[in-house]
Formats: structure tokens, sequence, C-alpha cells
């Protein structure tokens, strides 16, 4: 398969189309688990922090790149049957990668240019 753990991607498709995510786990069905900042307007943006989701993608809707970010955090089979659960999930990893320094990490926060 194409993608591997913990590589960053760029969502091609739906609501969250042009935001950059980290590969957190490929689930037995070939779906990719995703986590990542959704993109917000800049008015919203400087009132509170960027916001971090996670989803389930089809490969079809995602586009792989040669990076890749190290995130260690295990995420259970049901994360998305209890919301509390989800949301503690979305904390872990929201703390998890914002403590990271690394190039890779800055980059998932920037904006993304098309040329």
């Amino acid at each position: 398969m194409l993608f591997k753990k913990n590589m960053l991607v760029i969502l091609t498709n739906g609501r969250m189309a042009s935001c950059k995510a980290v590969i957190l786990d490929i689930l037995p069905d070939n779906r990719l688990l995703v986590t990542g900042y959704v993109n917000r307007k800049k008015r919203i943006r400087e009132s509170k922090g960027a916001k971090l989701f996670i989803k389930r993608m089809n490969p079809i809707h995602v586009l792989a790149t040669s990076h890749s970010l190290t995130v260690n955090i295990k995420v259970k089979d049901n994360i998305f049957e209890d919301i509390k659960l989800k949301r503690e999930t979305i904390d872990s990893l929201e703390s998890e990668l914002s403590g990271k320094k690394e190039k890779e990490a800055e980059w998932m926060r920037t904006k993304l240019i098309v040329k």
C-alpha cells in the first residue's frame, strides 16, 4: 500500500479539502485514520487556536507526501462511538503535536500554497 503510518498527507475531497494531516493508523477496511488542523478564517484563527480533527478517510481522497512525522499515540477502535473518548484523544493529540518542533510539524500548521 502507498500509505504508511505517520506519513504526512493532504486531503483532497470534502469539507477538509486542502487540509494537511498525518496518518495515525490504517484500518482493516483499508481506510485511513488521519488527524490534522482545520482551515479557519483569519479572524476566527486569531481568537482561537487552530482546531484539530480526527477522521476516517478513503485513500482515494488523500494525496501522499514524502514527509513523515512521529506521533506516539495509540488510538482505540471505538473512538467514533464515544464522544467523550474522541474528545480526550483529540486533546492528547493536540498536546503531542503542539510540542513538536520538527520542520514537518511546522509545515502542518502553515497554509497550503499551490503554484
